[in-house]
């Protein structure tokens, strides 16, 4: 096997493994109505052209995988999850990063949605989102509405919408 050939294989193997690290077990529970959609997810992220996110635009990208995730399985909120979960990881992972130039992605990702997330926005802005009863029944307008008021946190914070999960998460 030449060098670029393995190359490849050894990225494809990187992202195999962020699909299954981003989407943990507990981070869909009690989301579906039949077994195994969490793997089906997985192995889907395993082998999407995130290059495409650069040709698309990144909402275009995000959205057309977001669709393409819910007809699978039926939901379109854990599927955003999901996918801003793993494009995140991707993202922070420097050999994937550099290899995909993913750095250029870092200001327009999203902040993966749950419901800690969801209500410390609820808590940073009263009364200007609505209250999503859970993730799994979250629509795009009211994911637009939350991405909407984590830019303008973020921004406040320093930081960009996808590292103020981490921000969220550590109090």
């Amino acid at each position: 096997m030449e060098s670029n050939e393995k190359d490849e294989e050894y990225l494809r193997n990187v992202q195999r493994h962020i699909a299954y690290a981003a989407v943990a077990p507990t981070t869909l529970r009690s989301m579906f109505d039949r077994a195994h959609v969490r793997k089906e997810i997985c192995e889907t992220l395993s082998v999407i052209d995130v290059k495409r996110a650069f040709s698309a635009g990144l909402l275009v990208w995000l959205n057309e995988e977001t669709e393409k995730l819910e007809q699978a399985n039926g939901y379109w909120g854990p599927s955003r999850k999901a996918l801003n979960l793993f494009l995140r990881d991707m993202a922070n992972n420097y050999q994937m990063r550099r290899a995909f130039g993913l750095g250029r992605l870092d200001e327009d990702l999203e902040i993966p949605l749950d419901g800690k997330v969801m209500k410390y926005l609820r808590k940073a802005r009263p009364g200007e989102l609505p209250k999503a009863a859970t993730v799994k029944w979250l629509t795009p307008e009211k994911h637009e509405q939350y991405q909407r008021v984590a830019s303008e946190v973020a921004r406040e914070r320093g930081v960009s919408r996808a590292e103020l999960d981490f921000y969220i998460w550590s109090h």
